[in-house]
């Protein structure tokens, strides 16, 4: 009781932190920080982020609502809005994506509109992560994007416990900054990428000249894990 009872006096004391002192390019940064490391997964409460920040105070709502940046990490699941999904995207503007998403969608209908909503974006995909998700959810999903995502840098398609195949309609194939590539699906040519530095493959390889040629088709590639 005699700590909580000298709480406002230290409060009110010169030496006390005001955050709303602090400036608001700092906190900005603190924000951003916030947001995790570039190529870090994203989590549900990532996507919530801006959100919390923007109901603290009137300043820091304009502030997050000023920051395109602060609306980008988007993970997806079978409990998402698309309505919460497109406010995101006319928040982030221009800015690059980084999306995730996981577990099975049970809605065909919520799955399509989230897809079909998401796809008009794929030019602002930085990343594209599909995991947990079964193959028929998995290929329903990827039916939707079919236009090219010149900026995407890393794309994990795991479908839970299973493996599909990849149709080179996705991305129209064009996604010509790809460097770090997780698949689990029958890929076609998929893997055949000049700038890949990392690759993770986790189904069944057809054999070592088929590696090799893989190998010789991606000359940047720093890392490669045979997950099989």
């Amino acid at each position: 009781r005699s700590q909580i009872q000298a709480m406002p006096t230290f409060q009110n004391s010169p030496s006390y932190p005001k955050v709303d002192k602090v400036p608001d390019d700092i906190l900005l940064e603190i924000f951003h920080h916030l947001l995790g490391p570039p190529g870090a997964a994203i989590r549900e409460s990532d996507t919530w982020l801006p959100v919390t920040l923007s109901h603290v105070c009137s300043n820091w709502r304009c502030l997050a609502l000023a920051s395109p940046r602060l609306w980008t990490n988007i993970f997806l699941s079978s409990f998402s809005d698309p309505a919460i999904l497109h406010q995101y995207l006319t928040r982030s503007r221009d800015a690059l994506l980084r999306v995730d998403i996981a577990a099975p969608i049970k809605s065909t209908i919520c799955m399509d509109l989230l897809a079909q909503t998401l796809s008009t974006q794929t030019h602002r995909l930085v990343s594209f992560h599909l995991y947990d998700v079964n193959v028929k959810s998995a290929m329903r999903l990827s039916s939707f994007f079919t236009s090219p995502a010149p900026q995407l840098r890393s794309l994990h398609i795991m479908p839970y416990n299973e493996t599909w195949a990849w149709s080179d309609t996705v991305f129209d194939g064009q996604m010509p900054l790809l460097s770090d590539l997780d698949v689990s699906t029958r890929y076609g040519n998929l893997l055949a990428r000049e700038n890949l530095t990392r690759l993770l493959i986790d189904v069944e390889y057809p054999g070592a000249e088929e590696l090799v040629s893989l190998l010789r088709a991606c000359p940047t590639l720093e890392s490669l894990d045979l997950a099989f």
